[in-house]
């Protein structure tokens, strides 16, 4: 299983390096559909993960169930570039998709671990800290989120919190399973750092932003998907 786990990664690569040739110059339908298969890539190599290993089950699952929110997540933001009238509805929807896939991984996590009250409270603060730091950087960045600030706040809030978490579960571990999820939390930062520019800051939605996104996003979804394959 473990074979086929890494067979997956590479056939999600293909098809991303055939993604981002079709869409670099802008998004088109048949890209979509491209992209929902490297998505189901991800989704493969989670379960093959699971099945390679099977005590892991209880701690993959939700990362599954994160996982297709992704997917269902990108089919709307894909949708928001085609469909103009549409596209504040598009984004709104691919907020809440991946937003709550990020309770998912957070249920994953927290299964590991048995935190302390204080320590609670390390992840709260790095939520924390993820929303101020978009807030402050928001005008430097000549970025306006207008209408769109409250789920941008929310869901830097989740993301920072997720991040945070999986890095304190490294410290305290030191398990491998710990450090690559915390990896791939630091990649979905980096995309959605990019997402943000895209998407806020006029003029910023160029080939090369889109590929280092997209690159780094289903980095992000790969790395998460296999942990369950290095869960003791």
């Amino acid at each position: 299983m473990t074979a086929l786990m890494y067979a997956s990664c590479a056939a999600g690569a293909v098809l991303l390096a055939a993604y981002i040739a079709l869409c670099r110059n802008g998004r088109v339908i048949k890209g979509l559909f491209v992209k929902s298969f490297v998505s189901v890539s991800y989704l493969l190599a989670g379960t093959f993960a699971i099945l390679s290993n099977p005590d892991s089950l209880f701690y993959g699952l939700p990362i599954i169930i994160a996982g297709v929110l992704g997917l269902k997540g990108d089919i709307y933001l894909d949708q928001k570039w085609m469909y103009d009238e549409h596209k504040d509805n598009y984004l709104r929807i691919g907020f809440i998709c991946f937003g709550l896939g990020h309770f998912f991984y957070m249920w994953s996590l927290h299964q590991k671990v048995e935190l302390t009250a204080l320590e609670h409270l390390i992840p709260v603060a790095g939520g924390i800290v993820m929303v101020a730091f978009n807030l402050i950087m928001e005008k430097p960045t000549k970025q306006d989120f207008g209408k769109f600030r409250p789920f941008v706040s929310i869901y830097a809030l989740v993301l920072g919190y997720t991040t945070a978490l999986a890095v304190l579960i490294y410290i305290k571990t030191n398990a491998l399973f710990a450090l690559i999820f915390a990896i791939g939390c630091v990649s979905f930062m980096v995309s959605d750092l990019e997402l943000s520019q895209m998407y806020f800051c006029k003029g910023k939605n160029n080939s090369v932003r889109f590929t280092i996104n997209i690159i780094t996003y289903y980095l992000a979804q790969f790395l998460i998907a296999i942990t369950p394959a290095f869960v003791k």
